[in-house]
C-alpha cells in the first residue's frame, strides 16, 4: 500500500537496534499504550542447547533484550501453545517470512481468526544454523575461551550496516569484519532459504528492513517499511509522529 525509508526519532534506541529501530519503536508504544497484551520477540543471547523460540513481552523495558537482528531459526512453539490457549487475546507477533508461514497455516487449521493479531515481518535472506557458534567460538576464541554473547551485528565501533562482535567469558570482546558472517552464509544457511520465495515477508501487516539505497542510510541506519494491510497502515498512521519517515513513490 505504502512504503518509506524511516527511523526512530529515538536515540537510544536507534544506536542500540541493527538498523532504524522501528520495530522496538513501535512495538513498545503500542504495549505502553495497551493495545496488545503482549509481542512475541526473540530475546536470544548464545546457543546452550536451549531451543530459540520467540517469547511473549508485556513490559517495554524489556524490548531491548530482543532487539537487533539474530540469524537464526526461531521457533512458534510459544505463539501456537498461546493461542490454543486463548486466542481472544491480542499479540504482536515479530518474525520471518516461513516463521509467519507456519503459523498462518495453524490458524487456518483452527479457524482462529487474525483480527487480534498484528504481524510485524522482518526482511530475511539467509538465516544461519546454530552451527555458526560453535565456529565463531573455536575460530575466534583463545585458550578455553567460551562464547557467551554473540551480536550478528552491532553498530560499535563502525557505524551502520555493522560488524559481528563476540563476547566470550573471559571478558574479552572482539568485533569481526561483517565480510567473514557475509562469506559463512553459504555455508551456515538452512537448506529451506535456498528456496524460499519470500525476502520481504509479503504476509506482514508492517515488512521492516535495512534500508540499502545509497546516500540515505548513513552511520546509523535507516529502514525500509512496507506498509501492507490496512491494519497495518491504520498503526503506522497513528504513530507516525515517532518516526523521522519519508516515503517513497
Amino acid at each position: 500500500m505504502e512504503a518509506y525509508t524511516a527511523h526512530t526519532k529515538s536515540d537510544d534506541v536507534r544506536e542500540t537496534s541493527t538498523s532504524g529501530g522501528i520495530v522496538t519503536t513501535l512495538v513498545s508504544e503500542l504495549l505502553k499504550n495497551k493495545e496488545f497484551d503482549a509481542a512475541f520477540l526473540l530475546p536470544f543471547d548464545s546457543f546452550a542447547g536451549i531451543p530459540a523460540r520467540l517469547e511473549p513481552c508485556s513490559d517495554p523495558q524489556d524490548l531491548i533484550r530482543a532487539a537487533k537482528s539474530k540469524y537464526i531459526p526461531a521457533s512458534a512453539y510459544n505463539v501456537i501453545k498461546a493461542l490454543e490457549e486463548d486466542h481472544e487475546k491480542k499479540y504482536i507477533i515479530v518474525g520471518t517470512p516461513c516463521l509467519f508461514q507456519g503459523i498462518k497455516q495453524f490458524l487456518k487449521k483452527k479457524n482462529i481468526s487474525e483480527d487480534n493479531l498484528l504481524f510485524i515481518g522482518l526482511f530475511c535472506d539467509k538465516t544461519l544454523n546454530f552451527n555458526i557458534y560453535d565456529y565463531y567460538e573455536k575460530i575466534f576464541g583463545k585458550g578455553n575461551e567460551k562464547l557467551t554473547h554473540l551480536d550478528f551485528r552491532n553498530k560499535d565501533p563502525n557505524g551502520w550496516p555493522g560488524d559481528s562482535k563476540l563476547f566470550f567469558d573471559s571478558g574479552r570482546t572482539l568485533t569481526v569484519d561483517r565480510k567473514v558472517r557475509q562469506e559463512l552464509k553459504d555455508y551456515f544457511q538452512l537448506k529451506r532459504c535456498l528456496f524460499c520465495p519470500d525476502k520481504l515477508n509479503k504476509s506482514a501487516d508492517i515488512s521492516v528492513g535495512d534500508c540499502y539505497i545509497k546516500r540515505e542510510a548513513g552511520n546509523l541506519g535507516k529502514s525500509s517499511v512496507i506498509i501492507r494491510t490496512e491494519k497495518g497502515k491504520e498503526i503506522f498512521d497513528k504513530y507516525f509522529y515517532l518516526f523521522d519517515a519519508k516515503k517513497k513513490k
